[in-house]
């Protein structure tokens, strides 16, 4: 069984938040954040009461009692996942980061990404944004990969 410290860390991680980014929703400060995660503290109930609502868990799951993390999305609440595929055809938009690092399970070559796969994967979307896309974007290049290969 993981300890509240890795569980904060694991959701943390799945958000794809710092710790500073953390602590700014919850109204803590960075360096308890990382006190939490190491063990070393544990949060008063009004900061665990908090970081239920923004991970979207109970306060049972943190504290281990509930042992399954229950599948949500980081733009809805916990609900049935028939429910959420519904949510999904009439949500305009989604934040491809927050969704790849959500509750969702995703499929590649018809095997389910594991946690640490789905991580891999968001930063290497997030660095080819930042260094490839948005880069090629501010010199006004539209046509992408049409003239000849990258």
């Amino acid at each position: 069984m993981s300890t509240l410290g890795e569980r904060i860390k694991q959701l943390r991680v799945q958000f794809a938040w710092t710790q500073e980014e953390l602590a700014l929703k919850i109204d803590a400060r960075k360096q308890v954040i990382s006190n939490w995660e190491r063990n070393v503290a544990k949060p008063e109930l009004k900061h665990l009461i908090k970081l239920a609502d923004v991970f979207r868990v109970s306060t049972d799951y943190l504290l281990g009692v509930e042992g399954n993390l229950p599948s949500t999305h980081p733009q809805d609440g916990i609900e049935d996942i028939y429910d959420k595929q519904e949510n999904w055809k009439f949500q305009e938009s989604f934040d491809l980061i927050e969704a790849i690092n959500s509750g969702y399970q995703f499929k590649m070559y018809n095997e389910i990404l594991t946690s640490d796969e789905k991580e891999i994967i968001s930063k290497s979307i997030a660095h080819l944004m930042r260094n490839v896309i948005w880069p090629l974007k501010e010199k006004n290049i539209n046509n992408i990969g049409t003239k000849g290969s990258m």
